[in-house]
């Protein structure tokens, strides 16, 4: 899938630290995981700012409404938006730019979910080849579209006035001039509301990892959950008329360890993916978030680095509350005074350079899931220690 704009995401609450960049459409795995890093939860209000957007006007729009009273459900209506983006050639971008700004001025508290539905209807907008008043003058005149100026000499419809008939047809229509190409946009019948009131919340998905696997340069592919069984995999590759995966290629579009689905896109074994998948299937909430900041913090080079990380996963503690090092000092603080002695204590306390020492100490690392530590009080990047060899024999 290719991206259509990319959103930075934060708390409203400013004292709640944590924010996350995020390229849409994303499947529900990346949206739960930009949401984890933000510290937003469903009832949360958060700060949205859209860049590098595939549509010119929907950044400029969307940046400059008024802030701060956006919902979780608005981050899925514009993943909803940029799903249909999609399936949009530029031309019908360019389109739904103009169709933009035609509805904000009809309806400046247009909601977002409003945007799918021009998106899904941009057939009903015209084009005519004018870039200011006078040239949408004249075309309207030539072509015939003011029955007043049909037997109308030349010699007097060159004395017409096209900038002021271009300027009163603009604003009787509602039209708007694109920006990026020379021509000029008017609605030419209504559009339904057809989405109002949806909830666009994408279901929990029923894979650990969703991948498109197909021919290479076929634009046809096939949508492969894993974890899947033996069977299921041979229906994936009847379906794409292939006797195995050799000649295959495959993308992972979402998984529940977002980071690593280029691994997953990478990897060379359908068997290693497979496996990857169940063991991400396995994972209890707490162990996902543990996996996440190893993962961030050791930065695997493949999936069998990856998982060979994660089965070590019992070996760290992620502290879910620490953000900063200013966090850590509040957190020594209170594992060590009762909280009356706190309140005393900490307007006199540099908590940012005391929780910068108390990393150290403890050699914490921090991620964007948390603080992570080794339970043995080594540095989380030190190897780690080999199994004890028994004596004895082994028996097979």
């Amino acid at each position: 899938m290719a991206k259509q704009f990319k959103l930075y995401i934060s708390h409203l609450d400013a004292q709640i630290e944590g924010s996350a960049a995020i390229d849409l459409p994303a499947g529900p795995y990346a949206l739960q995981d930009a949401l984890e890093k933000a510290r937003v939860t469903e009832n949360d209000l958060l700060l949205l700012e859209m860049d590098s957007c595939r549509c010119g006007e929907l950044g400029e729009w969307f940046n400059s409404r008024e802030s701060g009273r956006d919902t979780v459900q608005v981050l899925h209506q514009l993943n909803a938006l940029a799903d249909r983006m999609e399936s949009l050639d530029t031309w019908n971008i360019i389109a739904l730019g103009g169709a933009l700004r035609i509805e904000a001025a009809k309806n400046p508290e247009m909601q977002f979910i409003r945007l799918c539905d021009l998106a899904d209807a941009l057939q009903v907008y015209n084009f005519a080849g004018a870039a200011n008043d006078r040239e949408l003058g004249r075309f309207y005149v030539d072509n015939g579209f003011l029955p007043e100026t049909e037997n109308m000499p030349d010699s007097l419809i060159e004395k017409l006035d096209f900038q002021k008939i271009g300027r009163e047809m603009r604003e009787a229509e509602g039209g708007v001039y694109l920006d990026s190409v020379r021509g000029y946009l008017v609605q030419s019948e209504e559009i339904l509301e057809s989405h109002s009131g949806i909830d666009v919340t994408p279901p929990q998905p029923d894979y650990a990892a969703l991948v498109y696997i197909g021919w290479p340069d076929c634009g046809d592919a096939e949508k492969m959950k894993l974890p899947a069984s033996e069977e299921e995999l041979s229906v994936i590759l009847d379906n794409l008329g292939a006797q195995n995966f050799d000649f295959l290629a495959w993308r992972c579009f979402d998984c529940k360890i977002p980071a690593l689905a280029d691994a997953f896109s990478t990897c060379e074994s359908i068997e290693e993916m497979n496996e990857a998948a169940w063991t991400l299937d396995g994972l209890s909430e707490m162990e996902l978030s543990t996996c996440k900041a190893l993962v961030e913090v050791m930065k695997p080079g493949n999936l069998a680095e990856a998982m060979s990380l994660m089965d070590q996963r019992n070996d760290y503690t992620l502290d879910q509350d620490v953000l900063s090092p200013a966090d850590v000092g509040m957190s020594r603080l209170k594992t060590a005074l009762p909280e009356d002695e706190i309140t005393l204590l900490a307007p006199h306390v540099n908590l940012y350079a005391y929780g910068e020492s108390a990393m150290k100490l403890y050699n914490m690392e921090l991620t964007d899931y948390g603080g992570l530590e080794r339970w043995d009080g080594q540095p989380v990047h030190a190897p780690q220690k080999e199994p004890a060899q028994e004596g004895g024999m082994e028996l097979r």
